[in-house]
């Protein structure tokens, strides 16, 4: 039994490859570094919100900053994963298009990003965008 590709699957195998590494694994070591800094960063301003909420003291503009961040990374996160699945991420035998549906979500409900950079910046100026 022959086990070896025909030459039209060895070429689509040769073009896939050299579409890797052309198009993805440049990226790739960005996208790395770029996530785990954010994950850093997402870790950093929830253990502070938790830090305030034990000790009782006001928490409301760093938990605004943690969920705006944690929601902005976690798109941005879904959006990277999505680039390397390309068309595939859209179809449903792949988790990745759900994960950014998800993402995505966070950033609209318990206040939208937009609203908790507003919350932000009134607390950082004392200006008020609302009124």
């Amino acid at each position: 039994m022959d086990l070896s590709l025909s030459p039209e699957h060895q070429a689509l195998r040769e073009l896939a490859a050299d579409f890797v590494d052309r198009e993805i694994v440049p990226h790739a070591a960005e996208w790395d570094r770029t996530e785990s800094v954010d994950l850093g960063i997402v870790k950093l301003l929830t253990w502070q919100v938790a830090d305030l909420v034990e000790r009782g003291q006001p928490f409301q503009t760093e938990s605004s900053m943690a969920k705006w961040y944690a929601s902005e990374a976690a798109v941005r996160a879904a959006n990277n994963a999505l680039q390397v699945f390309g068309g595939y991420g859209y179809i449903d035998e792949y988790p990745v298009g759900k994960y950014l549906r998800d993402a995505r979500v966070m950033t609209l409900y318990e206040g939208t990003s937009q609203i908790q950079q507003l919350v932000i910046g009134r607390a950082l100026t004392g200006v008020n965008a609302f009124a």
